[in-house]
């Protein structure tokens, strides 16, 4: 009976332990979440912003190319550099952008930023001490500030500010909505 009593007592000890488990695993996702928007957050706008030279050489023969594809069509609607254009940004930054926030930028040309930089500077541009401050009230919406640097030289060419918005969409947080001012140095 003493070994049947014993049997039990461990029985119920390991599964205590395994709710103890499950219930700390559980508690460290939840407190995760806001993390991962975050974390996604910074890695989305170092990509956005910086930008290679090469990077910089692809997008101006992309847009030599709609640009000879809507002469040879005879658009004069704009279409086609539009459609080719988005083409070029959705490959480049789809994994970053949602749809909505792609057309915006491309709307307003922010999405250029950092090409323009690039080919200013004829160097790569990279996004360097990111810093986000959670906006109180949304726990997805950050106000951020940024330094653009030079590759070269490591010589600061541009300070970026503004606030950018999580989304999540299929267990991947993007950019759903990203404000920028520039100020080159």
């Amino acid at each position: 009976m003493r070994k049947s009593g014993n049997l039990w007592l461990a029985m119920i000890a390991a599964l205590i332990l395994v709710c103890v488990m499950a219930i700390a695993g559980c508690g460290k996702q939840q407190s995760g979440a806001g993390s991962g928007s975050e974390q996604s957050a910074q890695s989305a706008l170092e990509h956005v912003l910086s930008c290679t030279v090469q990077e910089a050489a692809d997008f101006e023969t992309a847009s030599e190319e709609i640009k000879q594809a809507a002469a040879e069509t005879g658009d004069e609607t704009g279409i086609v550099s539009v459609d080719g254009l988005e083409t070029y940004f959705q490959g480049r930054f789809g994994d970053d952008l949602t749809e909505d926030c792609l057309n915006k930028m491309m709307a307003d040309r922010t999405i250029a930023v950092s090409i323009k930089l690039a080919e200013q500077y004829q160097s790569d541009i990279l996004a360097e001490d990111i810093q986000l401050t959670k906006r109180s009230g949304n726990e997805d919406m950050y106000d951020f500030e940024a330094k653009l640097v030079t590759v070269a030289d490591s010589k600061q060419i541009a300070s970026v500010t503004g606030v950018v918005t999580m989304e999540e969409s299929q267990s991947s947080w993007k950019i759903s909505n990203l404000t920028l001012k520039v100020s080159e140095s």
